[in-house]
């Protein structure tokens, strides 16, 4: 999937029914990040599930957030509980998030409760 295409997100994805147990979101996820994610790369990463740039994400609740674009500054959009995104850049404890549907708006997270990766696990919110 190219990282410049937000939209590729939504073609792959792997759902577990529970959170804690060895085929739950939080062992999952490491086994991908440790499959998937070159040694020595993207150092910069959050939280216990160590959530880094170019991980998949998805919002957990519905909200009206602002983002930037740098076509148009500043913006409010709504973000739907289930969207898919991908971190773009973790930088100072923020998450800068590309959004499926929306390439040039990234929206800010703080490491904070409240967003969960979606291949397979969690994350932060506001």
């Amino acid at each position: 999937m190219p990282f410049n295409d937000p939209d590729g997100v939504e073609r792959f994805q792997v759902l577990s029914p529970v959170r804690m147990h060895a085929h739950g979101v939080h062992d999952l996820n490491r086994w991908f990040q440790r499959r998937f994610r070159p040694q020595g790369e993207w150092a910069d990463t959050l939280g216990d599930e160590q959530i880094g740039r170019k991980d998949k994400v998805i919002q957990l609740r519905n909200q009206k957030r602002k983002g930037w674009s740098p076509s148009t500054g500043q913006q409010e959009e709504y973000l739907a509980n289930g969207e898919i995104g991908t971190v773009a850049r973790v930088k100072n404890k923020w998450f800068d998030i590309a959004f499926a549907g929306r390439p040039e708006i990234r929206f800010g997270y703080r490491e904070v409760r409240s967003a969960r990766t979606a291949a397979p696990s969690s994350w932060p919110t506001p």
